[in-house]
């Protein structure tokens, strides 16, 4: 499915737990994992470094190291750039997923996201890589609008590409609303449908969820099915407009114990 997977490294432990588990997806789809630093040459770590990082980690074989200078655009801009020249790449990073704060203390990780053409995986400050793992289904977060329904076509082609099940999830608020209730659970079973109807081989499932942390209620649901990894779809907006309006998406990359799928919503 992919040729090649980057993993951004800043030489802390939070974004060698990104490695960890693009390593568990470079050995099903037969991928090279790809290292890459971005610091000036003079002071920043070594190919070497990287190179024995992997061996430490038994990983003698199936991973590169690259080391490149920031140009002028930015940590985020320099690895965008990178990625476009490599051969059928994904994008693998850790992320301090802050939410909200993320709009004044920024992220490399949102600006990956509004530049690639791709999907990006995010590993959280939550992430455990004890519970790694891609045998487990894959969680779609959606909220009834045709935006968070974006992630939905790459859902189904990865759970096809690993062998799992989707499952199709939205959290409603609590309380009993017996006509609320009624037209969520007929919209989850049209979106599964919907893959279904795909030609996909696998079985799309779908549960809503009653909560007012939309976020917390996924990742809850994500633990409680041994999930692999949960998608999501984000304007990945920074500045005034996230202050506004909050971000769901990064909410779940803050709080999951496993990686978050990212699509940008156009």
């Amino acid at each position: 499915m992919y040729q090649r997977i980057v993993v951004p490294y800043d030489r802390s432990d939070r974004s060698w737990t990104a490695v960890q588990y693009a390593k568990l997806l470079a050995d099903h789809w037969g991928a090279t994992v790809e290292v890459l630093h971005v610091e000036e040459f003079a002071d920043g770590v070594t190919m070497a470094d990287i190179s024995h990082a992997a061996e430490r980690a038994g990983w003698l074989y199936g991973v590169e190291a690259a080391l490149v200078a920031p140009e002028a655009g930015g940590v985020g801009e320099t690895i965008v750039k990178h990625v476009a020249e490599q051969a059928d790449p994904l994008v693998v990073m850790s992320t301090h997923g802050r939410g909200r704060s993320a709009a004044l203390l920024g992220s490399v990780a949102e600006v990956v996201i509004r530049q690639m053409s791709g999907p990006v995986l995010l590993v959280g400050p939550a992430a455990d890589p004890s519970a790694f793992t891609i045998q487990g289904p894959l969680i779609a977060c959606v909220d009834g609008s045709t935006d968070s329904e974006t992630v939905l076509p790459t859902v189904g082609t990865w759970a096809e590409s690993l062998k799992v099940d989707p499952w199709v999830v939205l959290v409603t608020g609590t309380g009993h609303d017996t006509e609320r209730d009624m037209l969520a659970s007929g919209y989850t079973t049209r979106v599964a449908k919907r893959l279904r109807a795909d030609g996909a081989a696998f079985e799309p499932q779908f549960e809503v969820l009653h909560d007012e942390n939309p976020g917390a209620a996924a990742v809850e649901f994500a633990v409680r099915m041994g999930a692999s990894m949960l998608g999501t779809a984000t304007h990945a907006r920074t500045g005034l407009a996230r202050i506004r309006s909050g971000s769901v998406a990064m909410e779940i990359v803050h709080d999951s114990p496993v990686p978050v799928l990212t699509t940008l919503i156009d």
